[in-house]
């Protein structure tokens, strides 16, 4: 009985030791880190449960009421723009709608590892953005930019883009000059940076209303039925780097197209330093235009 009432007092006393130990604290830093993690997850879990990206492309409050006069695409938004009558108010209800990528899904097959807003540091990238376009094909040609995004205008500045002229389903003749003029909103236009020494040298920036300080492009490439057209061949390209006049953007094209066929003519909106305008929020209209047109 001695040698048991002995063995239970050391016990108790290894006990009391080995609870009465305070555990060492985590630095700082990482408690930041779990605290980043933890709201990270919450997000996640709340997007996921809204069904993404007010899913991936339904219509907010509406997509407009009419197809028709200089709308995007093959149908076309109309002048109505946004309209009030379309899809699901909101957006994302709809089944097997999409949801948020898991960051470890999208770290499986990833050129340089973890997701990273700082990538440059750690991408297998050898090559670090100088200001020229490199142009080189394959994985030479690849390049990781440092610039931050910049400052980014509220929702009652976002830049937005309708083409005016030529119409959506014009007609033109081969070799007849035309005019392309685009209608624009929500950028200081006339800012552009050396695109030969300055490219994606500088973040993205506001003028004192507000607005993105920057310029806009128009590039026409050729269609072949229901084929993505090559990014690197097109009929036609003009970066439009002086300031809009009332509102609208304009450039001859003096020789006309000398290729028959369906045209896609688009807008593309750039700030400063012509990286494409960096925008508030997902869910919103488009900052460029497409038109369809045809040569013949």
């Amino acid at each position: 009985m001695k040698f048991n009432l002995a063995v239970l007092f050391l016990l108790a006393t290894l006990c009391v030791a080995v609870f009465a130990t305070p555990v060492p604290e985590a630095s700082e830093v990482e408690r930041q880190r779990l605290r980043k993690i933890k709201r990270n997850t919450k997000a996640l879990r709340k997007l996921n449960k809204r069904g993404g990206n007010g899913g991936n492309g339904g219509a907010g409050k509406g997509a407009g009421k009419g197809a028709g006069n200089g709308g995007a695409g093959t149908g076309g938004a109309g002048t109505g723009g946004a309209g009030t009558g379309g899809a699901a108010a909101g957006g994302a209800a709809a089944a097997g709608a999409a949801v948020a990528t898991d960051p470890n899904v999208f770290n499986q097959d990833t050129l340089s590892g973890t997701a990273d807003p700082n990538i440059c540091n750690k991408s297998k990238i050898p090559l670090k953005g100088n200001g020229t376009q490199d142009k080189t094909p394959g994985p030479g040609g690849r390049t990781c930019v440092t610039t931050q995004l910049g400052e980014i205008p509220d929702v009652t500045n976002m830049p937005s883009t309708l083409i005016v002229s030529p119409q959506n389903g014009a007609v033109i003749p081969a070799n007849k000059p035309f005019n392309i003029a685009v209608k624009i909103t929500g950028i200081e236009t006339g800012n552009f940076d050396n695109p030969d020494n300055q490219y994606y040298s500088f973040a993205q920036q506001l003028n004192r209303e507000g607005q993105i300080k920057g310029h806009s492009h128009v590039t026409i490439q050729s269609l072949n039925g229901n084929s993505p057209p090559n990014p690197q061949v097109f009929d036609f390209f003009k970066g439009l780097n002086n300031p809009a006049q009332n509102g609208i953007l304009s450039v001859a094209v003096t020789a006309g197209l000398s290729t028959k066929g369906q045209k896609r003519l688009c807008t593309m909106s750039s700030s400063f330093a012509h990286t494409p305008v960096i925008m508030p929020v997902a869910q919103r209209g488009s900052q460029d235009d497409c038109i369809r047109f045809t040569v013949v």
